[in-house]
């Protein structure tokens, strides 16, 4: 799935050099067997990568099923 899907701290990168204000991960947990990963990995991973972030950054992930509604 390298082709065409980002790791978390890929994802934070495109998001620095796009200059984005906020983003949020999606297609995690979706299909299982289709990495070695489990299903909860990635968003374990890119609160890893936020922390080793030098800038803080608006970046979620919501939970299956969850809304967001950006109230800015």
């Amino acid at each position: 799935m390298k082709e065409s899907h980002l790791n978390p701290s890929e994802a934070i990168q495109v998001m620095k050099d796009v200059k984005a204000k906020s983003a949020i991960g999606i297609h995690w947990g979706t299909f299982d067997g289709l990495s070695d990963d489990s299903l909860d990995q990635a968003p374990k991973d890119l609160e890893i990568a936020k922390k080793s972030s030098t800038e803080p950054l608006d970046f979620i992930v919501l939970k299956h099923g969850q809304t967001w509604i950006n109230k800015k």
